[in-house]
């Protein structure tokens, strides 16, 4: 519960954690209940983990869209590992962070894609008439 950063909800949850072991009655309901219990927490484990797994991916992928310095990366490379919903919240506000500034930035965001596209283009031989047809590319709102 602790590196879920949960607090106990129902009563045999305040039982299990806050009560002295001795007078805890290990009785057979008990034991499912806590099976249970154990088996709730470890799925909201493994879900943080998942979503943490998104998160790092999603800001790996921002950062270099970005082009972000390796300095502010280092100074976020604490919550790059780990899933408590402490690490969670950091990277859930870091997204929004690099979200923000994406859409501050957004023509030098398109500018890079289309540097990128036109490596592509190259790679694959497309000629100027399919690049042409592709007007989105040639589009100079960026909104």
């Amino acid at each position: 519960m602790e590196e879920l950063d949960r607090d106990p909800d129902t009563s045999f949850e305040r039982d299990v954690v806050y009560e002295n072991e001795e007078t805890f009655c290990l009785s057979t309901e008990n034991i499912a209940a806590l099976q249970v219990l154990l088996l709730q927490l470890e799925e909201q484990r493994s879900l943080n983990e998942a979503v943490c797994i998104q998160l790092r991916s999603r800001i790996t992928e921002l950062w270099n869209r970005l082009q972000t310095p390796g300095e502010e990366r280092d100074a976020f490379s604490v919550y790059m590992t780990g899933s408590k919903a402490k690490t969670r919240r950091a990277l859930e506000a870091e997204v929004e962070r690099l979200e923000e500034v994406k859409r501050d930035n957004l023509q030098y965001v398109i500018q890079a894609i289309r540097r990128e596209l036109r490596i592509y283009w190259d790679k694959c031989f497309y000629s100027s008439e399919q690049r042409q047809a592709f007007s989105p590319f040639y589009d100079d709102d960026y909104t």
